[in-house]
């Protein structure tokens, strides 16, 4: 890395608007000139439609991890998350395939990146097979109730 002398005037120039922050990306630009709009016009809304439902992944998930480490009260709201999530398993899906038609269309671009770092934080593989999922859950719930 560079340490400038700021003395010397030409350098202070140099740097003068250099403050470090990273280039805002510009959202018209996140899928290639050549994009289809029939595929990429709805990202935004299906983002819009899924995030929701990704915060509730993340939490229910993260939640049954630490379970037994809680009082009883945080008990009963992770046991109410994780059957919020289970009723949710359909809706996961539907919105999940939306955004993957996306990334599937365009996967190295900055949409198709974004959509494919939110499947791996919330867990893409295990969710969108509501069917094991459900059950995972399912079977989750009956030995919380054990506990």
């Amino acid at each position: 890395m560079e340490i400038p002398d700021f003395r010397q005037k030409e350098l202070r120039d140099k740097y003068r608007h250099d403050n470090w922050q990273q280039k805002h990306l510009d959202p018209a630009r996140i899928f290639p000139d050549d994009q289809d709009l029939a595929i990429t016009g709805d990202f935004a809304p299906a983002f819009a439609n899924a995030f929701p439902l990704m915060r509730l992944i993340r939490a229910a998930f993260d939640a049954m991890k630490v379970y037994d480490c809680t009082v009883p009260e945080q008990r009963i709201r992770t046991i109410d998350l994780v059957k919020e999530l289970r009723d949710s398993l359909p809706a996961i899906r539907d919105a999940f395939l939306r955004l993957k038609k996306i990334a599937d269309n365009y996967p190295e671009s900055m949409g198709g990146i974004a959509i494919q770092e939110k499947f791996d934080l919330c867990e893409y593989e295990r969710v969108i097979d509501t069917e094991a999922c459900k059950n995972e859950l399912n079977v989750w719930l009956l030995k919380s109730h054990g506990k």
